[in-house]
């Protein structure tokens, strides 16, 4: 895998490019982080979707046994700005 010059040090958010698909693995819940840095950090990995040569999510949860709301929004968001990406992306390819 890939490390992202964009990520490289993130604390909350461990991010790495595998051909076409981003990798994120949250090191656990956010309680654990700064609200800057999980806030900073979603924004940074939200900005990458649709970037040239990113085309999909896949979200590792292996790291923590739990994750409470603050996370699994986060995560959420992140997902939502995949999918918009690629709901915006069939549209622009239909005729």
């Amino acid at each position: 895998m890939g490390r992202l010059p964009q990520t490289q040090f993130h604390k909350v958010f461990l991010a790495d490019q595998e051909g076409n698909t981003l990798v994120v693995a949250p090191r656990g819940d956010a309680v654990g982080f700064r609200d800057s840095d999980v806030s900073g950090e979603l924004k940074t990995l939200c900005d990458l979707a649709g970037a040239p040569g990113i085309l999909n999510l896949v979200v590792d949860l292996g790291s923590s046994d739990y994750f409470g709301s603050t996370m699994i929004g986060a995560i959420n968001q992140l997902g939502n700005a995949f999918r918009y990406i690629g709901e915006t992306s069939h549209r622009a390819i239909r005729p």
